[in-house]
């Protein structure tokens, strides 16, 4: 069964991998 804390820790770690990213790209 699908958790809620997992969700909320997917979300956490995918929002900030798309900003060090993002800022990574801004950058170069």
């Amino acid at each position: 069964m699908f958790q809620k804390s997992d969700f909320w820790i997917g979300l956490a770690v995918g929002v900030v991998a798309g900003v060090f990213g993002y800022r990574f790209m801004q950058e170069r």
